[in-house]
């Protein structure tokens, strides 16, 4: 701190912990330029105490601190939009400029797990911070021959104090006898290991597939799915927990499980999302008009009784495809903020009036892809308590 103390002594003399809580305070961009000013401020900004420090007490502060990404189809970039007035969308330019984007698969305390473009990129997924500009390439894996679909999960092992990505192939196994069976292979990685390990195969005589592409998070630690299970002719959710590596149900609603709910190959519209850190789930409702869209919120995890229906869209010009999805409640939880599946367009929705908003945002391509919400915060993907150096690529805003 010496520069500090020659420009100003008052400030010099402060107590290391007070110091501590007035940086706590800052934006993260502010952080990023506060690095510079002295070794000391340095140290702190860098340690792992202040980053987890940090991240907990910007989780309860106001929407002001939540992130929108969006992964750009046109030119397989990702965009960032400040959620509580998403206005004016900023590229998120990468050092080497050797990045390429085909979607978003989870975010978890201020990462982002990122699809890479197939044809450009060495890795299938990549860990992005996206206020911070780090990022790090996962290993690739080889898939199972004859698969039917990769999906991925990510989430935090409080446990560990480790960053675990989860990918599940569903793929066709050939018996020896000559029978066909759908399979499924489990692999997990660590962030600290910076290596996958198998977790489990498990073949499914009676077809199970995967319904939703990437796994909703809960608790920063729950990944879900919903698969259809054939044997039985109905949805259900699985959830996996990254601390335990154990698989768990969660129960529907009385009247999505036992509904006239089909397979997705049926054009039939249900998915599984997060929102606001509860679990939700958006159905076609067969009970009503053909063009109706109902959302579900399941209010405290893992209780059945907790599933409320969040709302009901029949009105065509806010539905359309009917492929909604909920993206976060605003700031005074009157409205929600939706995307239409497929089609580049979000749109505020007033809970009680039920209608909806449009939301313009200049600067933004073609986003068909995913939409993601992520708070913004230093954790780096490369962990903890590491300066800006050659282990990972870092640029000052």
């Amino acid at each position: 701190m010496e520069e500090l103390s020659r420009q100003n002594p008052a400030m010099a003399a402060l107590p290391i912990d007070i110091i501590f809580d007035i940086l706590a305070r800052l934006p993260v961009k502010c952080l990023l330029r506060s690095k510079t000013v002295s070794k000391s401020w340095l140290t702190i900004i860098t340690s792992s105490h202040f980053i987890n420090f940090h991240l907990r007490r910007n989780k309860f502060l106001s929407s002001s601190n939540q992130l929108l990404i969006f992964s750009s189809n046109h030119d397989h970039s990702l965009y960032s939009v400040c959620f509580e007035s998403p206005v004016n969308a900023m590229e998120l330019s990468f050092f080497d400029g050797g990045l390429s984007f085909s979607g978003i698969a989870g975010s978890c305390n201020g990462l982002l797990l990122c699809i890479c473009n197939a044809k450009t990129s060495r890795s299938d997924v990549c860990l992005v911070n996206p206020s911070t500009l780090q990022y790090r390439r996962i290993p690739k894996l080889q898939v199972p021959r004859n698969f039917l679909k990769v999906i991925y999960g990510f989430g935090y092992d409080y446990i560990a104090d480790d960053y675990k990505v989860v990918r599940i192939v569903n793929f066709v196994y050939d018996c020896y006898d000559g029978s066909v069976h759908n399979a499924r292979e489990v692999m997990v990685y660590s962030l600290r290991a910076n290596s996958w390990k198998f977790l489990e195969e498990k073949v499914c005589n009676y077809a199970t597939i995967t319904s939703t592409r990437n796994g909703p998070l809960i608790n920063n630690h729950l990944l879900d799915w919903m698969f259809w299970c054939t044997s039985m002719n109905e949805h259900q959710i699985s959830s996996f927990d990254v601390c335990s590596k154990q698989w768990g149900e969660v129960p529907m609603p009385d009247y999505v499980k036992s509904g006239p709910i089909r397979h997705e190959k049926l054009d039939t519209v249900v998915d599984l999302r997060d929102l606001d850190g509860c679990l939700c789930l958006v159905t076609k409702n067969f009970g009503g008009n053909l063009g109706d869209v109902d959302v579900w919120v399941m209010k405290k995890y893992g209780v059945k009784n907790s599933w409320m229906k969040l709302l009901s869209m029949s009105d065509m010009d806010v539905a359309r495809s009917l492929k909604i999805a909920p993206i976060a409640y605003s700031e005074n939880g009157k409205e929600i903020l939706l995307r239409r599946d497929e089609e580049s367009c979000v749109f505020w929705y007033n809970l009680r009036e039920k209608r909806g908003r449009s939301v313009e945002i200049r600067g933004l391509p073609d986003y068909r892809g995913m939409i993601s919400t992520c708070i913004s915060s230093l954790v780096s993907p490369y962990g903890y308590g590491r300066n800006d150096d050659e282990q990972f690529v870092h640029q000052q805003r």
